[in-house]
């Protein structure tokens, strides 16, 4: 009867354990976060070739009109002496790995013309699979956002001009909050965020 067990079991355990290992011997491929999160031909921080920093409100409403991933008639502009902004839609020809929510730039005035400050996309793209692509961030901030029972963690790459965000549900275990969803900013910023520990906000 052992022998038997062993004879049918055998094979099965390999039919369900050799697909997995094969799996697992695939090599992480990440170009489509890549693409998406890091700048390609334009110096970091950069998305659509809008660089923030750089681009004026002008170039940038340019740059989108002209572009296969952005609805034109869903760009609203608006600005006055302190700044202004910019929200817009994707079409179906954008990248999939972009969310649901418009994107949208922040400008401020330089020299009497608006250039934009920040832009800001959300995505579907895990928070793990963005730690997998990025790296080790250098500055790591955690706090609330105001909702009950909620959190944020944001993680900063100022060699990439870059932070990406995601909320969580308090109390979060690790694999949960590595399968959010992120929202990122492009923006050049010298600001240091403190590193704040999980146990100070959840």
């Amino acid at each position: 009867m052992l022998r038997l067990y062993l004879r049918v079991g055998i094979p099965l355990f390999c039919l369900l354990v050799l697909p997995m290992l094969a799996i697992r011997a695939q090599p992480y491929d990440d170009s489509y976060v890549r693409e998406l999160l890091l700048s390609n031909g334009c110096v970091a921080p950069c998305f659509l070739g809008i660089q923030p920093g750089i681009t004026t409100a002008e170039e940038a409403l340019a740059i989108l009109r002209a572009s296969q991933w952005v609805e034109g008639a869903s760009i609203a502009y608006r600005d006055s002496d302190y700044g202004g902004g910019a929200v817009w839609s994707w079409t179906k020809q954008a990248s999939p790995l972009l969310g649901k929510k418009q994107g949208g730039f922040v400008t401020s005035p330089q020299n009497g013309v608006q250039v934009v400050d920040l832009l800001r996309i959300t995505t579907v793209v895990a928070s793990g699979d963005a730690y997998l692509t990025l790296g080790i961030s250098p500055y790591t901030m955690i706090g609330e956002t105001g909702m009950r029972d909620e959190a944020y963690v944001a993680r900063f790459y100022p060699d990439h001009g870059i932070s990406v965000w995601s909320n969580f549900r308090c109390p979060s275990l690790n694999d949960h909050i590595w399968a959010r969803p992120i929202m990122v900013q492009f923006r050049i910023s010298g600001v240091t965020p403190q590193i704040i520990t999980p146990a100070s906000t959840c």
